[in-house]
């Protein structure tokens, strides 16, 4: 199993029931996968830098997991097919320490 970082960018119209749905909704993805989800974090509505389809805002939402390699592109395909989810980042992580450096 490999350690990856999901930031999920949504739509600001959803209601906060609504967006713990599409999280819970991406959790499932993972777990059907076989994934061991680490840490789910909200990061809050941001403004954008520039817009993205159509939208000057956006709530993000990132998740941390281990799941095996194949899995990543079925956890993929299903993120794209989410309407309400307008960008979407997965990367695989170094370590158990999920890209942060440790000082020494």
């Amino acid at each position: 199993m490999h350690d990856y970082e999901l930031t999920v960018v949504v739509t600001p119209g959803l209601t906060s029931a609504e967006q713990q749905k599409l999280v819970d909704k991406i959790e499932k993805f993972i777990l059907q996968t076989k994934g061991q989800i680490t840490q789910t974090l909200d990061w809050c509505q941001k403004e954008l830098a520039y817009p993205i389809a159509r939208q000057n805002a956006a709530h993000f939402h990132h998740l941390l997991f281990a799941a095996e390699a194949s899995a990543v592109s079925k956890i993929t395909q299903k993120i794209k097919l989410e309407s309400t989810i307008i960008r979407y980042l997965l990367v695989k992580t170094e370590g158990k320490n999920h890209g942060a450096k440790v000082s020494q």
